[in-house]
């Protein structure tokens, strides 16, 4: 089977340098129900869950180990950057011996490897086959909202659509597009198409130059944009490798996870952890997230962490992710609406004190009613006490009867 190969760049000095997010190692394995609660519960793309597979073996001298992968709604059967993060777990959080190991997943086995200060990862290569546009036209609509598209293609092993937009398309076309995850579930339940890739070829002679850029949605697995994701680079490679006649490419797909360090409260985060990274505020999105995985303010809130509390950053190009749409009711419109409500409320109460009297009166009207019908059964019982006290009754009656 081919092999894509991926050379990550990682620290060369882990005490200084921030390292990639803790994926922890399991020694048993859990029940199906309880990954997925996990991995809901993380709430990120993906969570990677690593187990031996030999109750003797350890993480630190063990060589080959199991390796799932979960999104917050389903089990998926290959993701690349959770892979790295469990290889650098093992590598350098656990101080493994080896210089290469072995997953054993869904895909295969999968091979990570130390080269110097980097891991080499070698990934399954999925050759997408042309597809017909007639079959994937609601999907395609929902996607790209009726831009031009050069090529369709389809990765059955991964159950993923790849649509190429026109070359007259540059990168802004393909940032700005909004795909809604509602639509695109619409547009296909059948479960034929598990993700969809919206690509355009780049521009290799600028600088910094990229052979091609893309964007992955796949609400299918209950994330509607993934920022980075190395499964679907597996069908990216075989693609744009064909149709551009090069084994190496660049992407402009570029993420940063790693743990930070926050010596005191600054009101300054945001400028000092763009300094430390050396990024561009204006270019990034950053997110940060606590030790039990939750999103955090950046403000001057954050307190100093410790290696028992850390942070770990996300790094994101901001066009990778949808852009929110601009909210469309401005203050008129919004007071206009608050006025028609209040209108409506006063009309209601206006009604409800007109039909103050008429209730009243009917409720007399029922009083007097019911009333009336006592005087009656009382009239009744007295003329038949009367009629009873005029009779004389003698032999077992002591007293006479009512009746």
């Amino acid at each position: 089977m081919p092999h894509l190969s991926a050379c990550i760049k990682s620290p060369s000095n882990l005490a200084t340098q921030p390292t990639l997010p803790t994926r922890t190692p399991t020694s048993k394995v859990l029940r199906d129900e309880l990954y997925q609660k996990i991995a809901a519960e993380m709430n990120l793309s993906e969570t990677a869950f690593i187990v031996k597979l030999n109750s003797s073996d350890d993480f630190t001298s063990g060589s080959r180990f199991g390796l799932r992968w979960f999104t917050p709604m389903n089990e998926v059967t290959l993701c690349g950057h959770a892979t790295l993060a469990s290889a650098a777990v093992l590598f350098y959080h656990k101080k493994n011996q080896n210089a290469a190991l072995v997953f054993e997943t869904l895909s295969g086995e999968l091979y990570a490897r130390l080269h110097g200060d980097s891991i080499v990862m070698d990934f399954p290569l999925h050759k997408p086959v042309a597809q017909d546009p007639s079959e994937v036209k609601d999907t395609v609509n929902a996607t790209v909202r009726g831009l031009s598209v050069q090529d369709l293609c389809y990765s059955a092993k991964t159950k993923k659509l790849l649509i190429r937009l026109s070359d007259s398309c540059d990168r802004s076309v393909l940032t700005s597009l909004q795909p809604n995850a509602s639509d695109l579930l619409r547009s296909d339940s059948t479960g034929r198409i598990k993700g969809v890739i919206v690509t355009v070829k780049g521009a290799p002679t600028a600088q910094p130059g990229y052979d091609f850029f893309s964007r992955y949605f796949a609400p299918w697995y209950g994330i509607a944009e993934d920022p980075v994701t190395g499964s679907a680079h597996s069908v990216l490679a075989g693609y744009w490798s064909e149709k551009l006649g090069k084994e190496r490419m660049l992407d402009d797909r570029i993420t940063a996870l790693r743990e930070i360090s926050i010596q005191r409260e600054s009101a300054t985060v945001r400028q000092t952890i763009c300094g430390s990274f050396g990024l561009n505020a204006a270019h990034v999105i950053l997110k940060v997230r606590n030790s039990r995985g939750s999103l955090i303010p950046l403000n001057s809130s954050i307190p100093a962490n410790s290696k028992h509390a850390p942070y770990v950053l996300e790094v994101v190009k901001i066009f990778q992710h949808v852009v929110p749409r601009p909210c469309i009711n401005d203050t008129t419109v919004i007071n206009k609406s608050m006025k028609t409500r209040l209108q409506s409320i006063v009309r209601r109460i206006e009604r409800l004190e007109e039909l103050v009297p008429q209730i009243k009166l009917r409720r007399h009207e029922k009083v007097n009613q019911e009333i009336k019908l006592l005087s009656q059964k009382l009239v009744f019982l007295n003329k038949r006490m009367q009629m009873a006290d005029s009779h004389c009754w003698s032999g077992m009656f002591v007293r006479p009867p009512l009746w």
